[in-house]
């Protein structure tokens, strides 16, 4: 017999939402031209949104580590793509863009492991960003994948 489809709890409206994570009954949600949205989850049948932090572009995908979501950002400018933005989750009601970085491609996925995020970057392949200073995450390695990279995953 198959099992009965899944149901929803509840939800929350927001525009342009492309990826979350949550971390214990949090939320933190790349939601586009909304930037970066902290939900607080810990009602499932009533989530409300808690605050947010509007980015230099569209964010796209959300990873964590720590205190910090790290976040890829699309259409910084004309013709120009900014990568990376490192916001401090603090207090989930005020987020705080605490250092940024452009990579040379069109970020859409990334992963984090220590103070390492990696990165797919488009038609740049993979680009490998530290972040132990967060204030000034640097590029510190790339891989040209020969193809468009959309997305990326680490083990371990």
């Amino acid at each position: 017999r198959p099992s009965d489809p899944p149901a929803a709890l509840g939800h929350v409206e927001l525009a342009g939402a492309l990826d979350v994570v949550t971390v214990g009954h949090v939320g933190l949600v790349a939601a586009g031209d909304l930037g970066l949205q902290t939900i607080d989850l810990s009602d499932a049948a009533q989530p409300t949104v808690l605050g947010g932090v509007v980015l230099a572009g569209a964010a796209q995908a959300v990873a964590m580590q720590g205190s910090l979501a790290c976040v890829v950002v699309e259409h910084f400018g004309v013709n120009e793509y900014l990568g990376l933005c490192l916001v401090d989750v603090t207090d989930l009601r005020a987020p705080v863009v605490v250092g940024s970085v452009s990579t040379p491609g069109y970020a859409l996925g990334l992963a984090v492991q220590g103070n390492l995020v990696v990165i797919a970057d488009g038609r740049r392949g993979v680009q490998v960003v530290d972040i132990s200073v967060p204030a000034s995450p640097a590029i510190i390695g790339h891989v040209e994948t020969g193809s468009y990279s959309y997305a990326v995953a680490l083990e371990g």
